[in-house]
């Protein structure tokens, strides 16, 4: 066996000393980066923290953190500042539960419905330092990793305000709908007590004419024609003012409805001049809507288109589309048309969009569509020119589809199963 020695030491130490100073080369070098790495870790830990912080202030929200066994807790500065407290006060010390609200302090703290991970919402009042109760919305959960049952983390706002306001929208709804009631009885009274006198000046009208038929001269006859006419027409006042204020008050059972069918008994019920030619165009399936509402406001679009076209030979278009959970009808004609700065106002009561004689009506029939398109979650716009026509764009919702009961059948669908409809109400 050959050793090599230089100076008393051997290759064999040289090689280990030089490996081990490799080693510890690398090892520095790990060491120096993972110190970086780490630097890098808590600057970002510290730049969410604030930003955390500051989005916690700013929105005034309250962090908390109970043990419900030990009643061992902490409070953020900003749960402090919700209950009025400086978080160095001694009244910062004190116990938070005993500040909940003895009615709501129960379920505040109930603990058995819990389940680990799973959110808690609860609403309760707590009392502020000034004496008065606030509301809070807290959110909170068990400890998810499982490490204590009875630690709960949580996060509270004040919503005394947003609560305050829903309790008066309450107030306000109540009392709308009681002042509603109390227009829909005067309105049947009211209607009531003006008609009767109307229908005596026409029967008196009536009588004059059965009594005395040759005795009426020609001008007599005249003020007769036009007493009755304007007897008439203050009966349909009548019945066009109840007819809205009840409009969008009655609500249908949602059926599946047949868009063809919709159109083609409305154009049968209607009075279409001649010359003036129908065109329907239909592209969707059967939709899932209130049917008579949406027939009612459907049918009064197209006769005033009809009842309004002025220039025979013409045109009246119906068009039915589906869009997203609505279903957009637009009936349009190319008959005389309104200025475009009517388009806002011409939905007003007592807005007539001709003043043509030969027209009769109050003026309230486009305020009974838009009141009742309105009351039953949809819209209505218009579009006109003077000589272009007008376009009426009605968007009626589609209610959702109830597999389970299943939707009854109305006068416009089909015997086809509700199932069968679903990739086009689904579209």
């Amino acid at each position: 066996m050959i050793r090599v020695v230089f100076g008393g030491i051997t290759a064999a130490a040289v090689s280990t000393a030089l490996h081990r100073m490799r080693e510890t080369k690398r090892s520095e070098l790990r060491a120096k980066t993972l110190a970086s790495e780490l630097r890098a870790t808590n600057g970002q830990l510290t730049q969410t923290s604030e930003r955390l912080k500051v989005a916690l202030h700013a929105g005034q929200v309250g962090l908390w953190q109970v043990n419900m066994r030990t009643g061992d807790r902490w409070l953020s500065p900003e749960l402090l500042g919700l209950f009025g407290l400086e978080p160095d006060s001694p009244e910062a010390a004190g116990d938070y539960l005993s500040r909940i609200h003895p009615e709501d302090a129960e379920e505040a703290v109930k603990h058995e419905d819990r389940v680990p991970g799973e959110v808690t919402q609860r609403r309760f009042r707590v009392r502020h330092e000034d004496g008065s109760y606030r509301w809070m919305f807290s959110r909170s959960m068990l400890d998810p990793n499982h490490s204590d049952p009875y630690l709960v983390y949580g996060a509270m706002v004040d919503v005394t305000e947003d609560y305050e306001n829903e309790l008066e929208l309450e107030r306000l709804n109540h009392e709308l709908t009681d002042k509603n009631r109390s227009l829909e009885s005067f309105t049947k009274v009211a209607s009531h007590d003006m008609r009767s006198p109307l229908r005596a000046i026409r029967s008196l009208v009536e009588f004059l004419r059965e009594d005395a038929p040759h005795e009426l001269d020609e001008g007599t006859e005249s003020y007769l024609d036009r007493i009755d006419l304007r007897a008439s027409r203050a009966e349909q006042l009548i019945d066009d003012l109840l007819n809205y204020a009840r409009a969008g008050e009655a609500r249908d059972t949602p059926s599946l409805v047949q868009p063809q069918r919709l159109i083609e008994d409305i154009l049968e019920t209607v009075s279409q001049p001649d010359g003036i030619e129908s065109v329907v165009e239909i592209d969707c399936g059967p939709i899932f809507v209130e049917a008579t509402p949406l027939a009612t406001c459907v049918r009064n679009l197209v006769d005033n288109a009809f009842k309004h076209h002025d220039n025979p030979p013409g045109v009246v278009s119906i068009a039915v589309r589906q869009g997203l959970k609505i279903v957009e009808i637009a009936v349009a004609d190319d008959g005389p048309g309104f200025p475009s700065s009517q388009r806002e106002t011409i939905f007003e009561p007592f807005r007539k969009m001709h003043a043509r004689p030969e027209v009769e009506g109050s003026g309230i029939g486009l305020s009974v569509i838009k009141r009742s398109v309105e009351a039953h979650g949809g819209t209505i716009t218009v579009e006109s020119e003077v000589g272009s026509g007008s376009t009426f764009t009605l968007r009626w919702p589609i209610a959702a589809l109830n597999l389970v009961e299943g939707p009854a059948h109305d006068a416009h669908s089909d015997t086809t199963s509700e199932t069968e409809f679903l990739p086009s109400l689904l579209r």
